[in-house]
């Protein structure tokens, strides 16, 4: 929320500052377009994503052999495979978001 949040006072400030449009006719357009399901998706999907990042780490963590540059292999898996995972976990939202019609 907070990084919604700051995202539209920039675009806010981007707009009125350097393409001046006035700062009402911003907020009237930003908020006819921003809806509720916008923040709610967006907290289910970074609950969901956090949740992805934790087992994995988890999981690479735990299994870890060889010292110090197992540690390092452990953390570049974890990267890798975290990232890989939410990609594709963020596709399949965005099928399930749109069938709902809440995208």
């Amino acid at each position: 929320i907070i990084g919604d949040v700051i995202a539209i006072i920039a675009a806010c400030f981007v707009t009125v500052q350097f393409l001046d449009v006035p700062f009402d006719v911003y907020m009237d357009n930003t908020l006819s377009q921003v809806v509720l399901a916008d923040f709610t998706t967006g907290l289910m999907k970074a609950a969901v994503f956090g949740m992805i990042l934790a087992a994995i780490a988890c999981h690479n963590g735990l299994k870890v052999s060889g010292g110090a540059a197992g540690v390092g292999k452990a953390t570049t898996d974890t990267v890798v495979q975290t990232i890989l995972t939410i990609v594709i976990v963020d596709m399949i939202f965005t099928l399930v978001f749109y069938q709902f019609g809440w995208t």
